[in-house]
């Protein structure tokens, strides 16, 4: 019987594509969980595929080589095999990773990443510039949040937003709390910020001379 479960993990595995991820979950249909581990435990050790973290896995290409996975890959990988989402946040502490799922640490290449439990309107923000924003300031909280206009580090990033971004954030307004809304949806924006620009020009001006 482990011979059968053994062939059609073979067959499942070359069927995809090189360099391909997959899960332990993708081949339970072929047998149980023990003899599929065994089968997934011969091909790793045989150089065929290589483990990334528990339950997921490389398929090598056609040379037999490796391509080098992120840790995001990976993580949202793993989460989707039980229904959950990985998203990446930029902060000043450094990258954090948000999951709808529970909190937990896993291992990936070696390195031990932890996935926060993050609130379904958080998550629901999406993975774009202004998203990441978005879940900054409001992390930060009503007090911090409201330096935006005059904390340079904190204004940079939102003016730099295109123009679809800067969309985005008036259409997150029913995910956001009312407070982060008035902040980044600030009245007569346009206006101050060309005003802000020009003072800034001003600036530079007379340091040039």
């Amino acid at each position: 019987m482990s011979g059968a479960i053994s062939t059609c993990i073979r067959a499942h595995i070359n069927r995809l594509d090189c360099n391909e991820l997959f899960t332990t979950q993708d081949l339970l249909t072929y047998g149980n969980r023990g003899a599929v581990d065994q089968c997934l435990y011969r091909l790793t050790s045989s150089g065929y595929i290589k483990r990334l973290s528990l339950g997921v896995f490389l398929k090598c290409d056609k040379w037999g080589n490796f391509r080098d996975v992120s840790v995001e890959e990976v993580l949202k990988k793993k989460a989707s095999t039980v229904g959950g989402t990985v998203v990446v946040q930029e902060t000043d502490d450094g990258i954090k990773y948000l999951t709808n799922l529970s909190s937990s640490s896993v291992v990936v290449n070696g390195e031990r990443i932890t996935l926060i439990k993050t609130s379904n309107r958080k998550m629901s923000l999406g993975e774009s510039k202004a998203a990441s924003l978005l879940r900054k300031f409001w992390y930060e909280g009503k007090n911090k949040a409201s330096t935006i206009y005059t904390d340079p580090q904190k204004f940079g990033p939102l003016k730099s937003l295109k123009r679809s971004e800067k969309e985005e954030l008036r259409l997150a307004a029913p995910l956001i709390p009312d407070w982060l809304n008035q902040v980044v949806n600030r009245e007569n924006f346009g206006k101050w910020l060309n005003k802000e620009e020009a003072r800034i020009r001003r600036l530079q001006e007379l340091h040039r001379d």
